[in-house]
């Protein structure tokens, strides 16, 4: 579900990796969850 996707998400992120990717993929997620995109 989502949260195992945004925890993945912190998890990827925590190692340093991906930071840009990761802020597109809230980004995202916010778009859709607001319904702006």
């Amino acid at each position: 579900g989502l949260f195992s996707i945004l925890r993945g998400a912190a998890k990827f992120a925590s190692k340093g990796l991906g930071k840009d990717l990761t802020k597109l993929g809230v980004d995202l997620v916010a778009c859709k969850i607001s319904k702006q995109c």
